[in-house]
């Protein structure tokens, strides 16, 4: 429940503080919102159940593909994971793994935006 709270936080205080005009461009963008969603979603370190929350916030601002980026790597990289699996795995193996997952959503963000611009 505490993540919950926290993620609610953190995206009403971008809603709020974060102009809308930035948003927007950012978001727009097929490959660049892919990446803010990510990098958002890596800062942000919340569990599986608050991501669904945080991201249904930004669906009427980003592309499809990078909402879906942001719930597909928010639950396998994010920074409290990323120092948990250092502690408890050698520093190449975490770094193999961060790059897999990192350039798998990725590639699912963009192929996603892509085929939904074909589609519309």
């Amino acid at each position: 429940m505490n993540y919950l709270v926290i993620g609610a936080f953190l995206a009403a205080s971008v809603q709020v503080f974060v102009p809308r005009t930035l948003l927007t461009s950012a978001g727009s963008h097929e490959t660049g919102s892919v990446a803010v969603m990510m990098l958002v979603a890596f800062l942000l370190s919340l569990c599986s159940g608050a991501d669904a929350f945080v991201a249904s916030t930004f669906v009427n601002t980003f592309t499809p593909g990078s909402v879906v980026a942001f719930m597909v790597f928010g639950p396998m990289v994010d920074l409290k994971n990323v120092l948990m699996m250092l502690a408890a795995f050698k520093w190449s193996f975490v770094l193999w793994l961060v790059l897999w997952v990192t350039t798998l959503a990725f590639c699912l963000g963009v192929a996603i935006n892509l085929t939904a611009v074909i589609v519309i």
